[in-house]
């Protein structure tokens, strides 16, 4: 009994019926996700990471914030993949030069994933007085 409360729920529910024939990926090329990753809380880290960030093609990225007696909350912690690393960054230890990374995220040629994306506008915007181009919402 359909109460038509969804505007897609006939789309939805042949989908359900009807499973499309999605393509199979194969995952003999991932890594394993064990343990590893990078730390970085110094600026000579974050200008290597940031080195590392221009030859790619596209890294993701994702953010904790942190909000307790804080009236606009900050930024705890960044986490950055690529293909090949994962980076977790001291944003509290490096606030003052987190625009070392501006150049990579207002670079349209490299694309950047995340999700969700609403703080790390707002930190970039705050950190680097810069627009972020090239960003997929996922």
């Amino acid at each position: 009994v359909s109460l038509g409360l969804h505007p897609y729920e006939d789309e939805i529910t042949l989908l359900l019926e009807q499973p499309p024939d999605l393509p199979k990926f194969a995952n003999n090329d991932l890594t394993d996700l064990g343990p590893s990753y990078v730390w970085i809380s110094t600026e000579r880290q974050l200008e290597s990471l940031a080195e590392i960030l221009n030859k790619e093609q596209a890294f993701a990225v994702d953010t904790e914030q942190h909000s307790v007696r804080s009236f606009l909350g900050f930024t705890a912690l960044m986490q950055i993949s690529t293909k090949d690393n994962d980076f977790l960054l001291d944003t509290v230890a490096l606030h003052d030069v987190m625009g070392i990374l501006q150049h990579i995220f207002s670079n349209p040629s490299v694309c950047k994933v995340n999700y969700p994306t609403k703080y790390i506008l707002v930190l970039f915007h705050g950190h680097c007085s810069k627009m972020v181009f090239c960003f997929f919402f996922v």
